[in-house]
């Protein structure tokens, strides 16, 4: 057949290059087909963006840090709702936030640069005793010294001035705190043995 096939064609050229065209168009029209596909499922699933992922545990109150967050590309459907396409370092996180989540909006406090150059952004539960803030007040920590469950002394020790209220809501808020001062008061808020006063 295939000799048939190749005397046929030495003596018809033309039909020799008639079939090579046709045979070049269904080429053709299969890659195009394909391509099309492939762009119809890619659209099914969503063009990639940019998320950021979390490296390691963020804990309530605390600022993110570069070192904590991983850019990654996902699908657009694949991400939830309110994902922080932008670098979300130096935002506070509202809540608890696990390894490996992808960071979200609504589970952050303030925006990028809400905490000064030189401090650390430490989250504080809002009580009784607590004097109404806002975003902007000045404020001083007070840490109560204790023996045992009794109160020595409720002036007790002065763990920062001049503290920085960026973030409050009706339960929290997040204040700006020196870095030299800040494992101290952190310390002292995650016992709950803080005052809190306006200056």
């Amino acid at each position: 057949m295939f000799a048939r096939l190749r005397r046929f064609f030495g003596r018809h050229r033309l039909g020799y290059w008639l079939l090579a065209a046709v045979l070049a168009t269904a080429a053709g029209l299969a890659v195009a087909r394909a391509q099309s596909r492939a762009d119809r499922a890619a659209e099914s699933w969503g063009r990639p963006v940019t998320v950021w992922v979390t490296d390691a545990p963020v804990g309530a109150g605390a600022t993110l840090d570069a070192d904590d967050l991983r850019r990654v590309e996902a699908p657009r459907h694949l991400w939830p709702e309110g994902a922080v396409q932008t670098n979300p370092a130096g935002r506070i996180a509202r809540s608890d936030i696990g390894l490996g989540e992808i960071v979200v909006d609504h589970r952050l406090l303030g925006g990028t640069g809400a905490v000064p150059a030189g401090h650390r952004g430490i989250g504080l539960a809002l009580g009784p005793a607590t004097p109404p803030l806002a975003v902007g007040d000045r404020v001083d920590v007070v840490g109560l010294v204790t023996t045992g469950n009794e109160v020595v002394g409720r002036s007790g020790r002065v763990l920062t001035t001049n503290a920085v209220v960026v973030s409050v809501d009706d339960q929290r808020a997040v204040i700006a705190v020196a870095q030299a001062d800040a494992e101290r008061v952190a310390s002292a808020v995650s016992t709950g043995e803080v005052v809190v006063t306006l200056r």
